[in-house]
């Protein structure tokens, strides 16, 4: 099953978004997203459900290893 991060970074660049625009939209620096994405990182809670209203996702699939 895809990681957290691969998941991550593929509905992000399907929904259009750079790590930047959706940095910027979470209030977070761009290399914050690249940690989630790389793996390095998680986001907390209400993060994540900042990234599953803003990409339009739900967060299962994100968070389902």
């Amino acid at each position: 099953m895809e990681e957290f991060g691969q998941k991550l970074r593929e509905v992000r660049i399907a929904k259009g978004y750079t790590q930047q625009t959706l940095a910027e939209k979470l209030y977070v620096t761009r290399q914050t997203v690249s940690r989630w994405e790389s793996g390095n990182r998680y986001p907390d809670l209400e993060t994540l459900k900042k990234i599953s209203v803003e990409l339009e996702v739900i967060s299962f699939p994100l968070i389902r290893q």
